[in-house]
């Protein structure tokens, strides 16, 4: 499947194979030539190949490829109108759903690129990232239009002017993009204090397309989940391993994503046979029967030999690893229990290698910073030149004039067998929940609360896929922070697996001998419950003790009241997830995720069980409520 190895000048070396030359410092994937074509129109072919199959499902919906083209050309005509052309931004903040899938592939055919919004960021980032990428134009929903509104981008809301779009027509329009034009632009998060757009063209999602279909051996029979966010970059992966593929993508609502539970179900019901998930998340799944999810691949985030002799039985279970600047994933491993785990070797055209501060190749086995180039890579960051600079450089290694490469600041190694390891973070990088995360970024945003006046903030490690921001905190003289308190006040402007789930307050910070900060000198959070606007009250029943112990458990804290916000006490999607998960393995009943979220204190939590267990006992429906309650 890969080409044989090189030697230190670049040149193949025909005779060797992979196995047998363990002193190899990089490693290259097929070499596989790319059509002259853009990403939607990889996926118009198939539109024209399949046009009854199934696109898109959602529930009871259930949108044909044929379906999918024309609604999406009707849009591409409006966005035209517009004056949406290559090099044009068009922002979308919208929900999962078909509408989400139409409107990037409407994006896309009218020439411009674009950019995901997640409607449940808070909306200062939401407006921040539309005015920052410049967006002409927004897609959204009606509802949505008061969090999108404000700034010089105009607002289209097809749902609310359905009529507009029907009088567009159906037939395709002429194709403005070349392959070298954007595709889309997403955000991550930011050492200095702002989030950055990085910048994908179409030939590399090209490239992804084609190398996950002859990888993966995609076909019209296969049925895809799409887990992430569209504002994540492995949302882009699942969209070009299906619809560019002939298969089909399966969208859930959010609810259903943060609940593992409902998320293994929804998988069942559905037939999904293809998924990416976080081992984070993966690890909080109930087991799935074969034949449903025949491969299993992990991203986002370090998976564990744990996790794959829990899964790999039975099913195809793959590691991809790749920075967004790469696309999505530019190597990919397969997983067998009892074998090390890896992050394999480069997809097609794509290549990596293993260097020390000097941008040297070491040889196999030491340790040094992955660097990885190929088709893949990304233009660079939207509008950052400098930061452009720093992390895209020259590649002095290709055989091609002018190539880059990126430099991830992952430490890796090259294993016998010309497979990599991945070893951790040489920066303050992290990545949470399967998100990449600049701690910068947090420190900045936490430092512009009046009361505080100096933080730095950590991730501390509790266990595998167990990964929590911890924030030190030192106060203004005369200021009284709490944890609570900067908890709301970080809503307001990160996203929720930005939010630190404990602060430690301190005098002053630990300093080196050369006056920065000793993060090895921080104190572990301790397991006192935080300072909270609400006065501690204990539980009153059995349910509550049972709810506050488990609840506790899950935060690290040696007690918690019954009125104490969850999200106050350091909560996140995934605890709350957590805490439900092992709430219904004790009870035995659902606890519905939008109430906790709506209300999340244990009381509530209680009152839901026991309500749960009063219909269980009568003979109701006691999982939950209705088939329309759960998918809200």
């Amino acid at each position: 499947m890969f080409q044989p190895l090189y030697d230190r000048r670049g040149h193949g070396l025909p005779g060797l194979k992979w196995r047998e030359c363990v002193l190899a410092d990089w490693a290259r994937g097929d070499v596989m030539e790319l059509p002259d074509k853009c990403f939607h129109e990889l996926i118009e072919e198939q539109c024209d190949a399949t046009p009854d199959a199934t696109a898109v499902l959602f529930g009871s919906v259930a949108l044909s490829y044929r379906e999918l083209d024309r609604r999406a050309n009707r849009l591409a005509h409006r966005l035209r109108g517009r004056g949406t052309r290559p090099g044009t931004l068009v922002a979308l903040c919208l929900d999962r759903s078909p509408e989400l899938i139409v409107s990037i592939l409407a994006v896309l055919k009218a020439g411009g690129a674009y950019v995901p919004v997640d409607p449940v960021y808070p909306v200062e980032r939401i407006r921040w990232m539309i005015d920052d990428c410049s967006a002409a134009v927004v897609v959204t929903q009606t509802r949505l239009r008061e969090r999108v509104a404000g700034g010089a981008a105009a607002v289209l809301c097809p749902d609310g002017d359905r009529t507009a779009t029907e009088r567009e027509p159906s037939t395709r329009p002429s194709s403005l993009a070349r392959p070298a034009d954007l595709a889309y632009a997403i955000y991550t998060s930011g050492s200095t204090g702002q989030p950055k757009g990085v910048m994908i063209t179409h030939r590399s999602v090209v490239n992804l397309a084609l190398a996950q279909r002859s990888l993966l051996r995609l076909n019209g029979r296969q049925r895809v989940l799409q887990f992430s966010s569209a504002s994540f970059d492995a949302s882009v992966w699942d969209i070009a391993m299906s619809i560019a593929s002939g298969a089909s993508l399966v969208l859930v609502p959010e609810a259903v994503v943060r609940d593992p539970d409902r998320l293994a179900r929804e998988i069942v019901a559905a037939g999904v046979t293809v998924a990416t998930i976080p081992p984070s998340v993966v690890q909080q799944l109930p087991p799935i029967p074969a034949p449903f999810l025949v491969t299993l691949i992990n991203a986002g985030e370090a998976c564990w030999p744990e996790l794959v002799g829990d899964w790999g039985p039975g099913r195809r279970y793959l590691n991809a690893f790749g920075p967004t600047e790469t696309t999505c994933a530019s190597l990919l491993a397969t997983l067998e229990p009892g074998r090390p785990v890896t992050i394999g070797r480069p997809i097609a055209n794509s290549h990596a290698y293993v260097l020390d501060a000097g941008l040297r190749r070491l040889p196999a086995s030491a340790i040094g910073e992955l660097c990885i180039g190929g088709a893949g890579l990304a233009r660079g960051y939207l509008d950052r030149p400098a930061q452009t600079a720093e992390r895209f450089v020259p590649d002095p290694y290709a055989s091609e004039p002018g190539s880059r490469m990126y430099r991830t600041g992952d430490l890796a190694r090259l294993l016998p067998g010309a497979e990599f390891q991945y070893l951790g973070r040489a920066d303050h990088q992290v990545k949470v929940r399967g998100f990449r995360i600049e701690l910068a970024e947090i420190e900045s945003a936490l430092a512009a609360h009046p009361d505080v006046r100096q933080t730095v903030v950590t991730a501390v490690e509790r266990g595998p896929g167990d990964v929590r921001l911890v924030a030190y905190v030192v106060a203004r003289d005369g200021a009284e922070a709490r944890g609570g308190e900067l908890s709301s006040f970080l809503a307001t402007r990160l996203p929720d697996h930005m939010v630190p789930s404990a602060y430690v307050f301190l005098q002053r910070l630990p300093l080196t001998v050369s006056g920065k900060i000793d993060r090895g000198a921080l104190p572990e959070p301790g397991r006192d419950r935080p300072s909270l606007d609400v006065p501690f009250r204990g539980p009153s029943d059995a349910t509550e003790e049972v709810v506050v112990a488990v609840v506790a458990g899950a935060l690290g804290l040696e007690r918690v009241g019954v009125d104490d916000s969850l999200f106050a006490l350091g909560a996140n999607s995934l605890l709350v997830a957590k805490i439900t998960h092992a709430l219904r393995q004790r009870f035995g009943v659902d606890v519905v995720m939008h109430e906790i979220f709506r209300q999340p204190t244990p009381a509530n939590l209680s009152a839901q069980i026991d309500a749960g267990r009063r219909e269980r006992a009568t003979g109701q429906l006691g999982f939950g409520g209705t088939a329309d309650e759960r998918a809200q």
